[in-house]
This record gives structure tokens, C-alpha cells and sequence, in this order.
């Protein structure tokens, strides 16, 4: 294999070379001027069999006098060229041995498309090509249906290798100016690859800054959550203080009133006191100490506490020397105060 094919910069100077349109083209190579009756027959060929055929195939088909893409005031060659170049498949009528046409396929030969050769008669292919396969037709019906039988055959069978092995490698045509060209666009694409790349990693830098504002951001969020729980406790425990104090302060309050109803029954106390805790304490003293129940032992209140509707009061007591500390309680009945209980604490 060649290793590049270098056109003839004069005659071929475009390199559309193969096209980017998806579309599937077909290039016909034949004479299509009408001079001769056996032109004429060959411009039927192509409008009312080569055509129909290659649309029914889904193929753009079309030759040199086609307007669609052939422009007066340009080298003809050089639109061939680029014609024979973005082809999927070339069609070449041979019948009357044109030159064209064998300049034309000898091109399509050289950069490897696919070449569909029909002819009336094979005496009128070159000796160069005699070794090809040929589809030969007549003028007449029948020749014209086994033409467009053979030719929908031919052109089916090359569009499903296209498919099969597409893309193909097709050989390399390139001129010096189109090298130069070719290497300033490597160099200029390499350096936007590496602008694009600084541009990426500075993205990256960006969005990992991002990332760990972001986990911070969580980190304080959480931090806020827990301070808003601990707040919550700690309402909870003033309010529960704030009730305590105020359930204390009422209990103050009525143990005041309570200290203040006891004090005003400290004369009352005194006076029944004098006579009844005597009894009771000589009671005491006789069992405890063998003293005359007769015996008087002065006494005086030390405090008085009311606890569950009962008064207890606290007495001192000294004889012969001993200090005696006791309670007495009493019960409020009628207006009356009765010693109810009393019990007593000896003191050095």
C-alpha cells in the first residue's frame, strides 16, 4: 500500500475529501451530451433507470450537468474531483468508449470508491478494464428491467458493506499547504487543550473550596441544633426553677402567717402552760427522778411550730441544776388548747 497519494495541485486543488454529510451520494460518470441518436438513448439511460434505481436505494444520485452542485466559472475537473471524492458509489456507462469516462473512473479507481460499471456492448470497455465485472443491458424492455434488476442488486450489495466496514480507510490526499495548515491547527488546539485544562483544574480547586465550605457549614449547623437543644433545656430548667421559687416563696409566706398565728397564741400558751405542763412534767420527773409531784419547776417557751393543724411547742425547763428541753403539742378544739403529746429531751 502507497503510503500517500499526491494529486496534481493545478487540476485537483480542493481537499473535500471524504465528506461529513451523512447523506448517501452517487456519482454517474457518463457522456451527457445529446449530439448523436445513441446520446440520447444514453441520457434515457440515466433519467429513466440509473435514477429511479439509486432513489429507490436511498441514494442522492447525481452527474456533471447536475446545477445542484456543478457552478459555471469553475474548473470542471476540480468539481468531478470533489464529486467523485463525497460519492458513496460511482456509476460508469461505458457504451461508446468515452475518454471522460475512463479518465473519470480511473480516479474513483485510485482513491478506492466503489466503481458500479454498466455497458451495451462490452467491446466498447478499455483493455484495462475488460477483467472487470460489467452489467451489459439492451435497448430494449427487456435490457432496460434487467439493467435496473441488476443495477438495485449491485448498488444494495455496496451500500451493505459501506455499513458493515464504515468508516473506511480511504487514502490520505494532502497537499504541503494543507500539512502546514493542518500542524498550526494541532498547535493551536493543543494550546486550548491546556488553557481547558488549567480551566478544569481551577473548576475542580472551586468546587472541592466548595465542598468543605459546604461540610463546615454542616459542621455549624449541627452545632447550632445542639445549642438550640441545650436552650430548650435550659428554659425547661428555669421555668421549673421559677415555679419552685415561687412554690417556695408562697410556702414562706404562709409559714410568716403561721408563725405570725402562733406567736399571737404565745401569751395564751403561757398562761396554760403554767399550770398543765407542770402537772405533766412532774409527772415525768417523779417517775424519772423520785421528786414530789408537788415540786414547782419553772418553765419558759422556746418556740412554737404548727405542723398539720397541730402546735408544737418547745419548753426549757431548769431544776435543781438540770436543763430539760421538751415539746409539748397541742390541738386547738372549741378555742381551748389541750396538751395532746408530749415527750421529753434532757440537756446537761
Amino acid at each position: 500500500m502507497a503510503e500517500k497519494i499526491v494529486c496534481n495541485p493545478e487540476v485537483f486543488s480542493s481537499r473535500a475529501y471524504p465528506g461529513e454529510d451523512i447523506t448517501k451520494r452517487c456519482f454517474v460518470i457518463m457522456p451527457f451530451k445529446s449530439e448523436t441518436d445513441e446520446d440520447k438513448r444514453i441520457q434515457d439511460v440515466y433519467k429513466h433507470h440509473i435514477l429511479p434505481v439509486a432513489k429507490k436505494c436511498g441514494l442522492d444520485c447525481t452527474r456533471a450537468d447536475d446545477r445542484r452542485y456543478f457552478r459555471n466559472g469553475k474548473p470542471i475537473m476540480e468539481q468531478i474531483w470533489k464529486a467523485i471524492c463525497t460519492a458513496d458509489i460511482v456509476i460508469g456507462d461505458f457504451t461508446t468508449s468515452n475518454p471522460n469516462v475512463t479518465y473519470e473512473a480511473g480516479i474513483a479507481h485510485t482513491i478506492g470508491k466503489p466503481l458500479i460499471g454498466i455497458v451495451q456492448h462490452m467491446s466498447h470497455v478499455p483493455f484495462d478494464y475488460q477483467h472487470l465485472r460489467f452489467i451489459t443491458y439492451t435497448t430494449t424492455h427487456e435490457g432496460y428491467e434487467k439493467l435496473e434488476g441488476e443495477l438495485e442488486v449491485e448498488i444494495t450489495e455496496y451500500l451493505k458493506e459501506l455499513e458493515e466496514e464504515y468508516p473506511q480507510e480511504y487514502p490520505i490526499v494532502v497537499s504541503s499547504k494543507d500539512l502546514v495548515q493542518a500542524q498550526q491547527n494541532i498547535t493551536i488546539l493543543t494550546l486550548e487543550n491546556v488553557n481547558l485544562r488549567a480551566h478544569i483544574e481551577g473548576q475542580a480547586q472551586t468546587v472541592k473550596s466548595l465542598r468543605d465550605e459546604l461540610a463546615e457549614n454542616d459542621q455549624a449547623l449541627n452545632r447550632i441544633a445542639e445549642l438550640e437543644q441545650e436552650l430548650l433545656v435550659t428554659q425547661a430548667h428555669r421555668e421549673n426553677c421559677a415555679a419552685s421559687a415561687r412554690k417556695n416563696a408562697d410556702r414562706v409566706e404562709e409559714l410568716e402567717q403561721e408563725l405570725a398565728v402562733a406567736k399571737s397564741l404565745k401569751p395564751e400558751l403561757d398562761e396554760i402552760l403554767s399550770k398543765q405542763q407542770r402537772r405533766s412534767l412532774n409527772a415525768f420527773l417523779c417517775e424519772r427522778y423520785s421528786v414530789s409531784y408537788d415540786t414547782q419547776i419553772p418553765c419558759r417557751i422556746l418556740d412554737i411550730v404548727r405542723i398539720d393543724g397541730v402546735y408544737w411547742v418547745t419548753l426549757r425547763a431548769d431544776w435543781q441544776g438540770i436543763r430539760l428541753i421538751f415539746n409539748v403539742s397541742f390541738l386547738n378544739r372549741s378555742g381551748e388548747v389541750v396538751i395532746s403529746e408530749g415527750f421529753y429531751l434532757p440537756s446537761g
